[in-house]
């Protein structure tokens, strides 16, 4: 540790500020006001430069501790500089000019982590450094630098997106904020101790300890830290080859908690050829000097992109040899994601958290892009519809965000990972890929990344590069109008033909469900549109105007489809003849086609332009579809309108799903495929759990005891796959009763698969037995239950609706306690707890207990707005839904 660190002696140290403009500004033209601490953005008063940190974990501990020399620029005078640190106990701060050294204070002044360093005196605009010394304590609810235990061994791990570092190290916590890390760390000799870069040097020590120094990281923001160090087993992967890229081979590593290590293998083995596809598609070399994939023992989210040592939830990858197909998917899922990050986020970092989708939007499209490449005969390409249409719920509301949405305050960071940033930038940036071409989107997109490789981007900075590389302006338009404004287009069309002569008048207007106070005339967007007929006609422009209409020569044909390919992020009406036209050739279309045909006509029907007897044809059709997500957007959609009908209705409509579905999974169960098993699984789930299928329960209960052992009998390991985990024990438990929910209990304590064990308690949460309860709310604050166990169980408890009055009780009485025990960086959600509520006095018992609370759970002003707002529809979203019900046939 170079604790008197003279930074102007550093040649290296000074190339590096050489290259980031070293002359620091004397400007008194900021917009910031210096002496009012930061509640958002920490300003421009002061910047970093290099942090040296020296740090002892031991996760057997309590605590950890140590020092940062943060090497920093003052850009005007002033008696202090603003940077962040949460909770920490600072012991001292040494502040060096040059040769000379002075004590400085530290005080945290906001509760969000905002912290002042003052100086002895005021202080000239240049390079200075803080050694500050300080410990902290490990967290415990998967925050900051947090450590667990699994079968009596610990671990400690940093979580530090998004703004989360802070909780462990002192420093510049914001994105766009970026300088290197060099670190040392001293830790258990019998551990391994993993950051962002490769051993330097390692030092046994004479007290069970060993010093261990990393190679300075490149220019990074605090939010990619890596630390983890616990008795993991190390196993090291396929070398990454150089290529026509990259000259250098990539050393490749897994960790797993002790014993799991094996389970590592197949991530370990495809990711080479993923790498080298990400490179390919970018035309841009990995840019880091290793790979780490770390497998967490916990983790509150499904993995973190922290720069080349990735961070999984264990569940997400450790799969075993032989990984049932939905699990398998989902690693290649959330793996090509991570992935992508170390170019969209890692290389290229976003500025501020309000341009959060240049880095997880981009992520999340490029994921069935890496898997089509990877998989070329799979159809990973339905990926990108998909997320677009799993958006359009969240994006139908009048309290949802833009993608670009601004942010003003540290407490609403967290608001903007959703399916805004995530599924609708998906869907938007496909559209523009598909419209404008992947031969000119796709290498512009490459040249965004190389002009700005190593450094950080916004939005406009972003938008300029695109458009210079494009050479289409309409590009940015059409970007800028779908990522600046919330909000869903619709697009409403009549069809007409008349002497040889095809016209469809076309209007655009913002989508609003049934009973939503959404404006639908308040807004415009440049859409990227193209039409298709059954003729073959194609016709595609940009629609920049409320309405328009397009023509060309030809026969009438049957039908036109207003959303070729289903590429456009949008939903759509059309004339009665039109739809019926439709839904009479629904095999015509292809499968992302026929997917937000699904969907727009869910939306027609709930709008009142669809009736309830085409709404049945158009389901009917789509059981005869040969592609599982088709077949699976139906069917989520008919368990929405049952989730709101009253008993009778969802009588009537569940026998009627149930004698339409049943046939259908005798046919796909036959299938061996991954495909055929997956949607043979969504059919038993949907079958046993919504649409009364008793034989299915009764089969499904009993592979559930036969995993289990209940009853006496032995485990047998071969009743359930990974992928029947969920359903067969959510059945269980609400069929076989608490004799079987606390044998399950006991089960999952004692066999070490933590996929089982969140299923377990997910089923559990679902029990309906009135016993159960207080078992149920003992679990939730239990010292012994993992912080998003805790969630997992209360959350499902919620959606139980003969027991619901019950645990909504038990938060209103619990709430603070609640609050403490799930992960922190989720408390802003539990307005969330509120979601199956489906009436006025219901919505207003959520509203006085945010009142009352909602500091215990800062950011939380989103969360509750949108889900009061669901309550609100739920409401209107009855007669639909029971109007659909009345006219089966059961």
């Amino acid at each position: 540790m170079k604790r008197l660190l003279n930074i102007l002696a550093i040649p290296a140290l000074l190339f590096l500020l050489s290259a980031c403009n070293t002359e620091p500004s004397a400007s008194n033209t900021s917009t910031f006001d210096d002496s009012i601490a930061p509640i958002g953005l920490l300003g421009d008063l002061s910047e970093p430069l290099y942090y040296d940190i020296d740090l002892t974990v031991d996760p057997r501990a309590d605590e950890f501790y140590g020092t940062v020399a943060l090497s920093f620029r003052l850009n005007r005078p002033s008696e202090h500089f603003w940077l962040h640190g949460n909770n920490l106990q600072v012991e001292r701060v040494e502040l060096i000019n040059g040769e000379q050294s002075y004590t400085a204070t530290y005080e945290q002044v906001l509760a969000s982590g905002v912290a002042k360093i003052g100086f002895p005196t005021k202080l000239e605009a240049g390079d200075y450094q803080v050694v500050i010394h300080y410990r902290a304590a490990f967290d415990l609810n998967l925050s900051g630098l947090f450590k667990v235990e699994e079968q009596g061994l610990n671990y400690a791990l940093a979580k530090s997106e998004s703004v989360q570092a802070r909780k462990f190290l002192p420093g510049f916590d914001e994105p766009g904020l970026k300088a290197p890390f060099e670190f040392t760390l001293t830790v258990p000799a019998d551990m391994h101790a993993i950051t962002n870069t490769p051993e330097a040097s390692v030092i046994q020590l004479d007290n069970g300890m060993k010093q261990v120094t990393y190679l300075p990281t490149p220019a990074m923001p605090t939010y990619l830290l890596s630390l983890a160090v616990g008795p993991f087993d190390r196993v090291e992967g396929p070398t990454i080859p150089a290529n026509e890229f990259r000259e250098n081979n990539i050393p490749l590593v897994g960790y797993a908690r002790a014993g799991r290590g094996a389970e590592l293998d197949y991530i370990l083995s495809i990711t080479p050829e993923f790498v080298a596809i990400f490179e390919r598609e970018l035309e841009s070399p990995y840019p880091f000097r290793k790979l780490d994939i770390i497998a967490a023992p916990a983790w509150p989210s499904g993995a973190t992109e922290l720069s080349a040592a990735i961070t999984y939830r264990e569940s997400r990858i450790l799969l075993g040899p032989n990984p049932a197909p939905q699990a398998r998917l989902g690693l290649l899922s959330i793996h090509a994601h991570e992935l992508a990050h170390m170019w969209f986020g890692n290389l290229v970092t976003p500025t501020w958290w309000d341009d959060l989708w240049l880095k997880e939007g981009f992520s999340s499209w490029m994921e069935p892009v890496a898997m089509a490449e990877f998989e070329p005969k799979a159809g990973h390409e339905i990926g990108t519809t998909v997320d677009g249409l799993r958006a359009m719920s969240l994006d139908s509301l009048a309290s949802t965000r833009a993608i670009r949405e601004p942010i003003d305050r540290n407490e609403d960071i967290r608001n903007a990972y959703d399916a805004i940033t995530y599924a609708k930038s998906t869907g938007v940036i496909h559209m523009m890929d598909s419209y404008f071409g992947p031969e000119l989107f796709r290498p512009a997109l490459g040249r965004y990344v190389a002009r700005f490789a190593e450094g950080r981007a916004d939005a406009a900075e972003f938008y300029d590069e695109i458009a210079t590389q494009s050479g289409e302006p309409r590009l940015v338009a059409a970007f800028r109008s779908f990522v600046e404004q919330p909000g869903l287009p619709q697009i409403d069309t009549q069809v007409s033909c008349a002497n040889d002569q095809v016209t469809v008048n076309i209007q655009q207007q913002r989508y609003a469900p049934p009973g939503s106070e959404i404006n639908t005339q308040a807004q415009q967007w440049d859409i990227p549109m193209c039409f298709t007929d059954a003729n073959g006609h194609q016709h595609c422009d940009i629609l920049s105007q409320k309405t328009t209409s397009w023509q060309w020569e030809g026969t009438c044909p049957a039908w036109v489809f207003p959303n070729a390919n289903g590429a456009g992020y949008y939903r759509f009406n059309t004339n009665s003849t039109n739809w019926s036209a439709l839904i009479a050739n629904f095999s015509d279309f292809s499968a992302p086609e026929a997917m937000v045909l699904i969907d727009s006509g869910f939306a027609a029907y709930g709008q009142e332009t669809l009736s309830a007897e085409a709404l049945k044809s158009l389901v009917e059709a789509s059981t005869k579809s040969n592609n599982r997500h088709v077949v699976a957007a139906a069917i989520s959609r008919l368990r929405n309108l049952l989730a709101v009908s009253d008993d009778a209705s969802k009588v009537r409509l569940a026998s009627w799903a149930n004698a339409l579905y049943s046939p259908l999974l005798e046919t796909w169960a036959q299938g061996s495929d991954e495909d055929s098993m997956i949607l043979t699984n969504q059919l038993r789930s949907s079958l046993a759990q919504h649409f009364d299928n008793l034989e299915l329960r009764a089969e499904l209960a009993q592979q559930a005891a036969s995993f289990t052992g209940y009853m006496g009998g032995s485990s047998d390991s071969s009743a359930l796959t990974t992928d029947e985990y969920q359903m067969a024990l959510t059945v269980a438990v609400e069929d076989l009763g608490d004799d079987f929910s606390n044998h399950l209990l006991s089960f999952a304590d004692n066999f070490d698969d933590s996929r089982f064990r969140a299923a377990a308690v997910t089923a559990l949460s679902a029990s309906t037995s009135a016993e159960f309860v207080t078992t149920q709310h003992t679990f939730v604050l239990a010292a012994a239950t993992e912080s998003r166990e805790a969630w997992s169980m209360i959350a499902g408890a919620m959606s139980v609706p003969e027991l619901r009055a019950d645990h909504w009780h038990f938060v209103q009485n619990n709430f603070e306690a609640i609050s403490k025990k799930i992960p922190a960086q989720w408390r802003r959600r539990m307005p969330l707890l509120g979601t199956d509520f489906c009436s006025a006095s219901e919505n207003a018992a959520l509203q006085a207990l945010f009142n009352e609370y909602g500091e215990l759970t800062p950011g939380y002003e989103r969360a509750l707005a949108q889900t009061s707002e669901r309550i609100s529809l739920c409401e209107a979203a009855k007669p639909s839904a029971n109007a659909f019900a009345n006219q089966l046939t059961p």
